[in-house]
């Protein structure tokens, strides 16, 4: 019965910019998923965003959230009787997101069926992010060459946040990247909320929120979670696959080993002839250049004449 529920419902991609969101920056990844057909909703967190900006990602049918730091801190940590402070009061806006997505799905009411928690900057969309053989919650390995104890900043994310000794114990495992996160919405909240309720030597600095959820899969070791292979599965997670090894379509689309086109490609701005096919191919048309240039020239004219 669930199941059938689910299917009646719209999927939703949830993701966070850190710094000043600007719009031009996103067309590979707005465009991208526009052209796979999905039909749920997109929404952002945001730090800070111009009045431009959010116009103009409203009119592209983005939901653009600005996350009040302190309203959000104060009220999940009433909600899981956890103060989220020391852990979280002055983490990047990366690691903060956990709460402010805690925050938004759980007044959502069962109105998703499933979301996809993913990063902003370096996404595209091959396929809808959803079609795929769905699981309650999914996670996605690195490239099978990485380990967590072998890679700079996945061994730093460990060590700052849990220590050496925790380091020894999970380092030989492949990590599980942050960046892209499905599952059923139910699933999500609690998958968060065991996040968030981790011990912490140290507020969490960009990037570490993976070294949160790393612990949590290799350390606590749930067991309902389902994992997929970099090599294999609906998502690439490019950034340490070697450029010579990536497989393309002749359409110019990525492969995966078993030479299925994925569904999502992350970390494609490691590869400059990969990135520069993508800008090409995933831009905004040049109107929305033009006149997004044009309003922002006014603007700052506007404001400066204001001044005087």
């Amino acid at each position: 019965m669930r199941s059938q529920k689910n299917k009646a419902k719209k999927n939703l991609v949830l993701g966070v910019w850190e710094g000043e969101l600007a719009f031009v920056k996103l067309a590979p990844f707005i465009i991208s998923l526009k052209k796979t057909g999905f039909k749920g909703d997109i929404c952002f967190f945001v730090n800070k965003v111009g009045v431009i900006d959010r116009l103009f990602l409203r009119l592209a049918g983005v939901k653009v959230i600005k996350i009040d730091r302190a309203k959000v801190l104060k009220e999940v940590s009433a909600e899981i009787a956890t103060d989220l402070s020391f852990s979280f009061g002055n983490s990047s806006i990366q690691a903060f997101r956990y709460l402010a997505q805690y925050s938004f799905l759980s007044k959502l009411s069962g109105q998703y069926s499933h979301v996809l928690l993913v990063d902003l900057r370096d996404v595209v969309f091959q396929k809808d992010p959803f079609d795929f053989d769905l699981k309650p919650l999914s996670l996605f390995y690195e490239h099978k060459s990485t380990t967590i104890e072998g890679d700079s900043s996945n061994s730093a994310w460990i060590k700052r946040l849990f220590g050496q000794e925790v380091l020894n114990e999970i380092g030989s495992n492949t990590p599980i990247c942050s960046g892209v996160i499905i599952g059923l919405v139910p699933e999500i909240i609690e998958l968060i909320k065991e996040l968030l309720t981790i011990p912490l030597k140290n507020h969490p600095r960009y990037g570490e929120d993976q070294g949160i959820l790393n612990y949590y899969v290799y350390k606590l070791r749930p067991a309902d979670i389902a994992t997929f292979a970099n090599e294999d599965g609906p998502v690439m997670h490019s950034g340490p696959v070697p450029s010579a090894e990536l497989r393309l379509s002749p359409e110019g689309l990525v492969l995966n080993e078993s030479g299925n086109v994925v569904n999502i490609v992350h970390q494609y701005d490691r590869h400059p002839t990969l990135m520069a096919a993508f800008l090409k191919r995933y831009s905004f048309p040049e109107p929305v250049y033009f006149l997004y240039f044009k309003i922002s020239q006014a603007k700052n004219i506007l404001s400066r004449l204001w001044r005087k």
